[in-house]
């Protein structure tokens, strides 16, 4: 299966069990993440405010993370992620898939209850086939 689009990544409650005022990912979670290798990422969560883009990417790379990370959301939400695709060229397919678990449920949520689960990453590409 071929994916296209757009993940908008959170990090607390997706690649950890939950918040933490320090850098934390469970590299389990991140090898999950790994199966979503053909989907562009972008930064969605506080972490590009209390620590960086760069710091951020290099954390997850350290962690195992294989794919890239090239933007941060300026903001948080379903509007911001609409402006977002709609601003860019380079926005794939047009379909996005919020990783979120804090975010509320609409069709292009996908909410990890206590990190990403296999499940979870299964949602994430069948949402991105347009499934």
């Amino acid at each position: 299966m071929t994916t296209r689009g757009t993940v908008y990544l959170d990090i607390d409650g997706v690649l950890n069990k939950g918040w933490s005022p320090k850098m934390h990912a469970d590299r389990v979670l991140v090898r999950r993440l790994n199966r979503l290798r053909d989907a562009r990422f972008v930064l969605a969560s506080t972490w590009r405010h209390r620590f960086g883009l760069r710091a951020t990417v290099e954390f997850l790379k350290g962690h195992g993370f294989r794919g890239s990370i090239d933007a941060a959301l300026p903001g948080i939400g379903e509007t911001q992620i609409e402006r977002w695709q709609m601003c860019r060229k380079d926005a794939g397919s047009g379909r996005w898939v919020l990783l979120d678990d804090r975010a509320p449920r609409r069709s292009n949520v996908v909410r990890p209850r206590r990190g990403l689960s296999k499940a979870d990453v299964l949602e994430v590409l069948r949402k991105l086939e347009g499934e």
